[in-house]
């Protein structure tokens, strides 16, 4: 048997070597360890996700479910691993007092010794968003782990008005950040708050018009 393993493992591994696919290593790291590229969440979406992760513990299938929710890594300076996406998930995974996680490196910037190159890089390849509530800020403003982000609502309402039609879930990186900075100043949070019904609905009006064009995910006008 350990040697058909053996054989087995052997020829996945000059099969990979011969295609030139590797496998990704998954590693596990401490929460805190991980460097947001981002200043906010929605602390609705971070509920949503903590009852999941909730439920998976309870079912013991919490390590199952970790490893598929790798978080993607760029190294900077000092070898610092910045997450680059699953912030949601890992302010779930720390709400339900899960101190570690596994991540994946998908690109090595280290090389970048300057904080300044690092963060041009870091713009240049969008793999940061440097806006606090929509206002812009300083990479130097970003919080040092998961537990300085705070709550943007319009990054959750952006969401659930994706949910309900108004634009598509692609891979464009912070896109309910964008389509959070296109609801700010149309649709007044107090009325986010008040009629909720109503302001989704007044948000995917606003998502379907051609002033959203440009807007990741957009779907053109209702037919």
């Amino acid at each position: 048997m350990i040697r058909r393993q053996f054989l087995a493992s052997f020829v996945f591994t000059i099969l990979f070597a011969l295609t030139g696919f590797s496998e990704t290593q998954i590693l596990l790291i401490g929460i805190k360890d991980l460097h947001p590229t981002q200043a906010n969440l929605g602390f609705k979406e971070v509920e949503k996700k903590a009852k999941k992760v909730a439920k998976k513990q309870a079912n013991g299938e919490l390590e199952q479910y970790l490893r598929m929710e790798s978080v993607p890594v760029v190294l900077g300076p000092g070898n610092k691993k910045y997450m680059i996406d699953g912030h949601h998930f890992l302010a779930a995974a720390y709400k339900q007092k899960i101190e570690k996680v596994y991540y994946e490196v998908v690109d090595d910037y280290s090389n970048h010794a300057d904080q300044s190159e690092f963060w041009k890089k870091m713009i240049d390849a969008k793999r940061v968003y440097l806006k606090d509530k929509g206002k812009p800020i300083e990479p130097s403003a970003l919080p040092n782990d998961i537990t300085g982000l705070t709550d943007d609502p319009y990054r959750t309402f952006a969401a659930e008005v994706r949910d309900r039609g108004g634009f598509n879930k692609t891979d464009t990186p912070f896109m309910e950040f964008v389509w959070a900075d296109y609801f700010r100043p149309l649709v007044a949070l107090d009325f986010i708050q008040s009629d909720h019904r109503k302001a989704i609905k007044q948000a995917r009006t606003l998502a379907r018009d051609s002033k959203a064009a440009d807007l990741p995910g957009y779907r053109g006008p209702e037919k």
